[in-house]
């Protein structure tokens, strides 16, 4: 993966976040640290008449650590089958959709 694709995920979960109230404070995090690990492998699977077909699956994990004792406070993941054929535009839907389950339990509104 690539930074482009770094880029749109922290805007996703920073835009995530600040809709649960929550806003980023620069580089003197007071509550949590964000770490962020994405990937993607590739794979193929057999449909029931035998055919096989391939696919690209990538993976996201969020997890909010405390700044002080580097301990894991929170932590999801998400998945999603990436199109091989890829705009700006559905990555950014894709990741949007992926952040967006990844944090739908985080903080109630």
């Amino acid at each position: 993966m690539d930074e482009v694709t770094y880029q749109r995920i922290v805007s996703s979960v920073e835009t995530e976040l600040a809709g649960k109230g929550l806003r980023n404070s620069g580089d003197q995090p007071s509550d949590v640290l964000i770490e962020v690990t994405f990937g993607s492998q590739g794979g193929h699977r057999r449909t029931g008449r035998g055919s096989r077909y391939n696919f690209r699956e990538g993976y996201l994990y969020i997890n909010l650590v405390d700044p002080e004792t580097d301990k894991l406070v929170w932590g999801g993941s998400g998945r999603a089958v990436l199109s091989y054929e890829v705009t700006p535009e559905s990555a950014q839907k894709t990741i949007d959709e992926v952040v967006n389950k990844i944090l739908r339990n985080l903080l109630p509104k």
